[in-house]
């Protein structure tokens, strides 16, 4: 027996079948309008990277954290120590919330600290002295407040924002900056030539890559084919 072929046709909505919602908060920088179909991901780790230091000495810099492109940075403090130091340059080591490591070795006194494989980055600005024997940076990743959703950025997307959580099955204009109520699609089929990425406005970077990313969340995209006229027309 060959299998049984279903041909979906485009009826102009982002849900196909068996879509299941649930409410869920859209943070908004101010005032902007999201398009139907627009996937959606969810923040959970702030952008704001708290920095603390114990010095060892007389050093004096400053030093801002954030997290890699791409990247969602463990929750917690992340220890970053100074080895032995020659003039400032020397061997770091990160230490993440979950005990995962990562040595990075400065070619100049004040360079700034990458760990990539953690995923951080520590942007350094010299004040007076630069790095000693000893020296601590912690960079502390606190938790989104609420957990909202915001528009999926793929690739570059940080704290959660490259990994499809939702999509939006309705256009929404938001009345200022802040966190907005909306009903998004969670589950079920949808049209995928109906999907937007916010940072485009369309469907040319969805790729099979960002399907499987929504299939992993329990969103299955197909293909649909255009009615050639109006379907049963009323009188």
């Amino acid at each position: 027996m060959s299998n049984i072929e279903i041909t979906n046709i485009d009826n102009g909505s982002v849900e196909l079948r068996d879509a299941e919602c649930r409410d869920e908060l859209l943070v908004f920088a101010g005032v902007a309008t999201i398009l139907a179909g627009t996937i959606l991901a969810r923040k959970l780790v702030s952008d704001t990277v708290a920095v603390a230091y114990t010095r060892a000495g007389s050093s004096d810099y400053t030093a801002v954290a954030s997290q890699d492109s791409g990247r969602t940075l463990e929750l917690g403090d992340y220890v970053v120590t100074a080895g032995t130091l020659t003039a400032g340059v020397g061997e770091w080591t990160a230490v993440a919330p979950g005990g995962a490591t990562e040595s990075f070795t400065s070619s100049a006194a004040g360079d700034d600290l990458l760990f990539p494989a953690l995923g951080l980055t520590l942007t350094v600005t010299v004040v007076a002295a630069a790095f000693e024997t000893g020296d601590v940076i912690t960079a502390t990743a606190a938790a989104e407040t609420d957990l909202p959703l915001v528009p999926f950025v793929k690739t570059t997307g940080t704290g959660g924002a490259a990994i499809p959580k939702a999509v939006l099955q309705y256009e929404h204009t938001s009345a200022g900056a802040g966190n907005e109520p909306i009903r998004p699609i969670v589950s079920g089929v949808i049209n995928a030539t109906r999907l937007v990425i916010n940072a485009d406005g369309d469907a040319s970077n969805v790729d099979n890559a960002v399907l499987d990313q929504l299939r992993d969340c329990g969103i299955v995209a197909l293909d649909v084919k255009q009615l050639a006229h109006v379907d049963n027309p009323q009188p």
